[in-house]
């Protein structure tokens, strides 16, 4: 068994919260009648840039201009970037809890490949290996285990890409997914809490690559994001060590107030 095992904690999926936002939304607002019966009632929406999907289904069509998968949509994560400056890197240590590891386990699904999805879906990355470990070493002691947890803030930025085969088609596209991106802030600053939320649109896109043109827009969404990485040091003499420089007096909770970049439990 390894002295250390660490595990992150991402706080906000939210390339993949945007993607089924949109999906699941994308219905109430009817598309295929706005465009007289021209586009499906939601568009594709994938984390592949749809230039690169329609080029795939061109070539399996056979160039058959009938048979474009536009208007099509892509959701993708473009960079990260750190600013330690005014964004900070907090360290300090957390108890870990029975309670803490149960809601790691993902007890209600029953298979190892969907536990392992579900957590990396919600941003842990730890697997049933590692919980288990870590509980048998808490039971060996007779006292209190914490881990070294390490906090930091990061710009990031996701950026929502739209193609269509006329202009009017994407302006339709662009400004429902603008509407329907609106609606998502609440459940960003809320339940995933991430900051200084932003959103910025450019049009006027367009590409002439396979011999036809499309017309394009993106919309980013810029904020402020946050990953927790916990280091349990599994070895008695560390806690034992922690312990006696009074650790539980300086210990702070993952849903303490002002907690910026700790993901909700």
């Amino acid at each position: 068994m390894a002295d250390t095992i660490s595990f992150i904690c991402q706080m906000a999926n939210v390339k993949d919260f945007v993607m089924k936002f949109l999906t699941d939304s994308f219905p109430q607002y009817q598309l295929h009648n706005l465009t007289n019966g021209n586009t499906p009632e939601t568009p594709n929406i994938t984390s592949v840039h749809p230039l690169v999907m329609e080029y795939m289904q061109i070539e399996a069509s056979g160039d058959n201009e009938h048979d474009s998968i536009l208007p099509a949509m892509s959701v993708e994560e473009t960079n990260k970037e750190d600013d330690l400056k005014t964004i900070g890197l907090v360290e300090d240590y957390w108890e870990v809890t029975t309670e803490f590891l149960d809601s790691l386990k993902y007890s209600d699904i029953t298979t190892l490949k969907g536990r392992m999805e579900a957590r990396i879906r919600d941003g842990f990355l730890i697997n049933d290996n590692m919980i288990e470990q870590i509980e048998e070493f808490k039971n060996s002691l007779e006292q209190k285990v914490y881990a070294k947890r390490i906090q930091r803030g990061f710009h990031q930025n996701v950026v929502v890409v739209i193609w269509a085969s006329s202009i009017d088609v994407r302006d339709i596209v662009t400004l429902i997914s603008e509407a329907i991106l609106s609606d998502a802030r609440k459940t960003l600053q809320g339940d995933f809490r991430v900051k200084d939320l932003t959103m910025s649109v450019q049009s006027g896109l367009y590409s002439t690559e396979f011999g036809r043109i499309f017309y394009g827009a993106e919309i980013s969404l810029r904020f402020i994001n946050g990953m927790t990485v916990f280091k349990l040091d599994m070895t008695e003499e560390s806690q034992n060590d922690l312990a006696g420089k009074g650790i539980n007096e300086i210990i702070t909770t993952l849903n303490q107030e002002g907690n910026n970049f700790v993901k909700k439990s």
